[in-house]
C-alpha cells in the first residue's frame, strides 16, 4: 500500500486530532476492516471514529483520536499492526566478473545497467551486421 507519508507526518505534527491516510491500492477495502478489528479489540489505543472518505481521485481513510492519544504512538501502531508498512529481506548475490558477490542496491542497480547496455550494444550490432548482409545480397 502506498501512502502521502508528508500528510501523515504533518498531521501529527500539527497535532490534530485525525490521520488521514490516502492509499493507492485495491486492498483499502481489507486496510480499513483491519484498523476497525484492531480499533474493536483494543490493540490500537485512542481511535474514537474510522471515516471512508474515498471517492473517484483516490482512496482515503480517516481516523478520529481522542485528545488525550499521542497520534504519533498510534501511527506507529498501525505501522507495526497493518500492511501500511512492509519490510522484507532480499538476497542480493549476484555473479561478478563469474565470481558471487553479496552486493549493496547502488552495486546491483550499477552492474543491471551495465548489462543492460551491453545487451542493447550487442542487439544493435548484430540487427546492423543482419542487415549489412542482407543489402549486400541485393
Amino acid at each position: 500500500m502506498i501512502f502521502l507519508k508528508e500528510e501523515i507526518k504533518n498531521n501529527v505534527l500539527e497535532n490534530e486530532p485525525h490521520l488521514a491516510l490516502f492509499v493507492e491500492d485495491n486492498d483499502a477495502l481489507l486496510f480499513y476492516r483491519k484498523i476497525a478489528e484492531l480499533a474493536k479489540e483494543k490493540r490500537i489505543e485512542g481511535i474514537t471514529d474510522l471515516r471512508d472518505e474515498s471517492n473517484r481521485k483516490g482512496i482515503r481513510v480517516v481516523i478520529e483520536l481522542r485528545k488525550d492519544v499521542n497520534a504519533e504512538v498510534t501511527l506507529n501502531n498501525l505501522y507495526k499492526f497493518t500492511p501500511l508498512q512492509t519490510t522484507f529481506g532480499i538476497n542480493m548475490l549476484a555473479l561478478v566478473d563469474n565470481q558471487p558477490k553479496v552486493l549493496q542496491l547502488r552495486e546491483m542497480l550499477k552492474y543491471y545497467v551495465e548489462h543492460q547496455v551491453e545487451v542493447l550494444t550487442r542487439k544493435t550490432i548484430f540487427e546492423l551486421e543482419k542487415i549489412y548482409l542482407f543489402s549486400n545480397f541485393l
